[in-house]
């Protein structure tokens, strides 16, 4: 089976440490399936994200992590598709930055059907 490439998309403001936490559990995936790349949108943080995730990037080798650090807020819905102009996987992960990477993404991945969508849905409270 060929492997396939995901490009998780992550924006973040003002979150350095979920975000930290993300990457890092990605990062601690072993031997995934597929190959990676993360990019991550900084919407000019005030708390230090930007900086956090400038100088971890040269630790965070696995993720092949990109990051655009925008002078200003442009919101999610401009923050997203300057990730997807860059982003080159064949999948495409959107996830917020408090979100933590198991081996049980890497059997949902391995699972997948070259013929199935997958919608992810949260129920809304």
């Amino acid at each position: 089976m060929k492997r396939i490439s995901i490009s998780v998309i992550i924006v973040t403001w003002n979150s350095r440490y979920a975000v930290m936490r993300c990457l890092r559990s990605l990062e601690s995936l072993d031997k995934t399936p597929f190959t990676l790349e993360t990019v991550v949108v900084d919407n000019h943080s005030d708390d230090g994200t930007a900086e956090m995730l400038e100088s971890e990037s040269k630790i965070l080798t696995k993720v092949g992590l990109k990051l655009i650090l925008n002078a200003s807020n442009l919101g999610l819905s401009i923050a997203t598709e300057q990730a997807y102009e860059i982003a080159s996987g064949e999948w495409i992960l959107l996830c917020n930055p408090d979100v933590i990477f198991t081996d049980d993404f890497l059997r949902m991945v391995s699972l997948r059907d070259p013929k199935t969508i997958i919608l992810c849905l949260q129920q809304k409270w």
